[in-house]
C-alpha cells in the first residue's frame, strides 16, 4: 500500500519561503564575526611581517653582530689534518 503524500517538505503545504535578501542578510549576520576574526588575524600577520622586514633591512645577512667589538669578520682556522697552503 503506498504512503500518503506528506506536507512536511520545504515548499509544500502552508510554508512560505523567505525572500532571498532576507536569507542573505541572515547568512551575513552569522558570518560577520568569523570575517572580523580573519581580518584582525591578517592585520596582525601583516604588522609582524612588516616589522620583521624593517629589522632585517637594518641588519642584513652576513653583517656583524650589532654588539660585536671586532672590526673584522672572524676567520675560520683550517681543519686538523688538512694541508693549509
Amino acid at each position: 500500500m503506498p504512503y500518503p503524500p506528506s506536507s512536511k517538505g520545504p515548499n509544500k503545504g502552508q510554508q512560505k519561503q523567505t525572500p532571498l535578501p532576507v536569507r542573505l542578510n541572515q547568512a551575513a549576520n552569522d558570518l560577520n564575526p568569523f570575517l572580523i576574526i580573519v581580518a584582525v588575524g591578517l592585520m596582525i600577520l601583516n604588522l609582524v611581517l612588516y616589522l620583521g622586514m624593517s629589522v632585517s633591512q637594518q641588519f642584513p645577512a652576513g653583517a656583524m653582530h650589532p654588539y660585536s667589538t671586532s672590526t673584522t669578520a672572524p676567520q675560520l682556522a683550517p681543519a686538523a689534518g688538512t694541508a693549509g697552503n
